[in-house]
Formats: C-alpha cells, structure tokens, sequence
C-alpha cells in the first residue's frame, strides 16, 4: 500500500479534522496553536477510521480506470478484440464475454453509447418483469445518465435507471431494481422501507458497499 502524506494546514479554527483527499493525502486542519504532539495523537486516535476511508478510495480510484482492452458488463470484465474490417461497428459474445470491434473502445463516449443501448435491452425488461412478477405498480421506466444518482422513483410511479448500473454485478442490479420498486410502496427511507427492502432483497448491504466503492464511476461517464 502506497504511503499517505498528511498536509498539515493551521487555522482559525476551534476543532481539529480530517480529510481524506485521495487514497495517499489526507488533509488534517488544527487550530493555530495546535502543537506536533497533539498532530500525532489526533492521526494515531484516528488511524482506523483513516484505513478504513483510505482503502475505499482506492477501490473507488481502481473503479474508473479505463482499460481499452476490458469492457465491464453487469460485473464481468468482457475482453475487447479489435477487428477493423467488421461490417458492424460492435458485436458482443456473451458466452465467451469479448467485444469484438472496429471502433476505439478508450473514447468514453463510445462506451456510454454501448452501455446505454445496452440498458434498454436488460434493464427495461429485467424492472418490469419484477414490477408485474411482485405485484409492485410500476407505471414507467425511463433509461438516464443521472451523474449523482444510481436510480430514482417518482410518486406518479415512474422509475429512472442509470445506464451506468450496465457495469455493476447482476446481484447489484437486481438491488438497484428491488431498491426503486420498494418505493412504489413506500416513499421514503424510513426504518419501515429499509426492513421490508433487506427483507425482500438480502443482499442490501453488500451491494450498497459496492454501489459506494463505484460511485465515482457516475461522474467519469
């Protein structure tokens, strides 16, 4: 593991805290008078906390690294071979998880193209088999590109996905699916939605570690 430098910055400030900037930089601010001392205590008491905050930020820098020779899709990494005389610009192998192409799949814009074209033939049809299998009103399901958010749902019964869910695992999908259509029910987080959603769907807590660790892939695309 990479070495963390702490910036150390005094101020006009009552408390001392902590910020994590990346994966190696945490920024500590401490009053003016703050000696070395009560730096090294505070970074020692928080060291914990530091790791734990330090490690998840390099899963979350790991997440938007672009490899133009893997495609993720729905949680596995699909080799892209590059054929230029192709007549079709894509053609994705699902049994054998490669990408066949002509195009220069490190273009982040031919890539969202490819993600959301793709949301449209499992996404849409994976939320309303659920919606009508459970028994949840769903009205509408709408494709987006949401750069702070995974999926919302509206109080008229309309449900937006991201596209971007097209590269996490399917047992994060099917949370993404399960986590939108409990809202059909309940509009809220209430400690009620949160126990009849882990209820209705287990594995809750896992795929929210995951949906944390890549949320900077919302921003990159």
């Amino acid at each position: 593991m990479a070495e963390i430098k702490y910036n150390i910055l005094h101020k006009k400030v009552k408390n001392a805290s902590l910020r994590i900037i990346s994966s190696t930089e945490v920024r500590v601010t401490v009053p003016i008078a703050y000696s070395q001392k009560l730096i090294d205590k505070l970074i020692s008491e928080k060291q914990n906390w530091i790791t734990q905050k330090t490690d998840l930020m390099v899963e979350r820098e790991k997440a938007v690294e672009i490899d133009p020779d893997v495609f993720p899709l729905m949680g596995i990494d699909y080799k892209v071979i590059y054929t230029p005389f192709m007549f079709t610009d894509i053609k994705i192998d699902y049994n054998r998880h490669v990408v066949k192409t002509k195009v220069d799949m490190n273009n982040l814009k031919v890539r969202a193209f490819l993600y959301r074209k793709l949301a449209y033939k499992f996404l849409k049809p994976r939320i309303l088999k659920t919606a009508e299998e459970d028994g949840f009103p769903l009205k509408k399901v709408i494709i987006r590109g949401q750069k702070a958010k995974w999926g919302t749902c509206s109080s008229l019964g309309n449900i937006s996905l991201n596209w971007k869910l097209m590269i996490a695992p399917e047992f994060v999908i099917d949370y993404l699916i399960a986590h939108e259509l409990m809202h059909l029910r309940y509009m809220n987080h209430s400690l009620e939605y949160k126990r009849e959603l882990r209820k209705y769907y287990p594995r809750t807590d896992e795929a929210q570690t995951w949906l944390k660790a890549h949320n900077n892939l919302l921003r990159i695309y």
